[in-house]
């Protein structure tokens, strides 16, 4: 049976540098509305391949993530391999924070991925709506 990602619906990991507990650990939660809107808006860009990944801006602080698409969450469309995947992520995955993001599209994912620099403290959970607009 096939499970189609909820377009409202979202995951976090943050880079090694915003771990509170020091561990990895997944955030789940609605995406924030601006996001999602966002990520529609630029669907007819946005594709598979971690070489041509487009730069986003997001969250209240408006970070720079790299999107693509997924087809799965396992094998190589884990969001860790796709990330690792994008130019120069490899090296340094532990600077990375990753977000998934459910699609309007039966099976696609949104794989949005920050590097912890400068400003941003690569805290992919920014993107998130604990309260699901509560």
């Amino acid at each position: 049976m096939s499970v189609s990602p909820l377009p409202e619906m979202a995951l976090a990991i943050n880079s090694e540098h915003r771990r509170t507990q020091n561990q990895l650990h997944i955030h789940i939660a609605c995406i924030l509305p601006a996001v999602a809107q966002s990520l529609a808006g630029h669907v007819a860009e946005i594709r598979g391949d971690p070489a041509k990944a487009i730069n986003l801006s997001f969250g209240p602080a408006r970070h720079i993530y790299r999107v693509i698409t997924a087809t799965g969450l396992n094998g190589a469309d884990s969001p860790f391999a796709v990330v690792a995947a994008m130019p120069g992520a490899r090296a340094a995955m532990a600077d990375h924070s990753i977000a998934v993001v459910g699609s309007t599209t039966p099976g696609t994912y949104y794989v949005l991925d920050a590097l912890a620099d400068g400003d941003n403290p690569g805290a992919a959970e920014e993107l998130l709506d604990q309260t699901c607009g509560g």
